[in-house]
C-alpha cells in the first residue's frame, strides 16, 4: 500500500512548471467518485483545468466559493458540471443518512434523476448572478460504463 509520504514526494516531481492560472480556462465540477479522473476525461495534464470535486458533483455553496475564486482569480471563463453513472449518491436517502448518523441538521444531496439533477445544477449555475461567466456552462454525463462523456446541455 502507498503511504501519503510517497505520494507527496511522487506530486513534488510532478509539478515543476505548472501554472497557477488554468491553461484551458476551464473549471471542472463532478464527483469525488476514484473512478472519475477529470485529467483522463479531458486528455488534460495538470495545469490546463481546475476541478472541484465533491459527492455527487453537486452544485452547492461551496461549488459556487470554488467557481467565483478561480473565475475571478483565476480567469477562467467555463464550466463543465459533470455528473456519472452509477453513483453512490444516486439513490441516498437523506433522511436514513441522518437517522443512522443522530444529526438532523447535515444534508447529503442524495438525487434519484441523473439527467434532471445534472439539468438543475447547470442551470442554478447559468442563475447565479455572482458569476462573471456564465455563458459557457455545459453537463455532461460520465458513462462509468464505457469511460465516455455524454453532453446533456448546451
Amino acid at each position: 500500500m502507498t503511504s501519503s509520504k510517497d505520494l507527496i514526494q511522487q506530486a513534488r516531481a510532478t509539478t515543476d512548471d505548472v501554472p497557477i492560472i488554468p491553461r484551458k480556462g476551464l473549471v471542472v465540477v463532478t464527483c469525488m467518485d476514484t473512478r472519475i479522473d477529470p485529467l483522463a476525461m479531458y486528455n488534460a495534464r495538470v495545469g490546463d483545468v481546475h476541478v472541484i470535486r465533491n459527492a455527487g458533483g453537486l452544485v452547492n455553496g461551496d461549488v459556487l466559493r470554488g467557481l467565483l475564486i478561480s473565475q475571478v482569480r483565476a480567469n477562467t471563463t467555463a464550466i463543465d458540471l459533470v455528473m456519472h453513472t452509477d453513483c453512490a449518491v444516486q439513490g441516498l436517502e437523506d433522511r436514513e443518512m441522518r437517522s443512522k448518523l443522530g444529526s438532523q441538521s447535515l444534508e447529503f444531496g442524495g438525487f434519484d434523476d441523473l439527467e434532471a439533477t445534472l439539468r438543475s445544477g447547470v442551470a442554478s449555475l447559468r442563475a447565479a448572478e455572482l458569476l462573471p461567466h456564465r455563458d459557457r456552462i455545459t453537463g455532461y454525463i460520465f458513462e462509468v460504463e464505457t469511460r465516455r462523456l455524454r453532453r446533456v446541455t448546451e
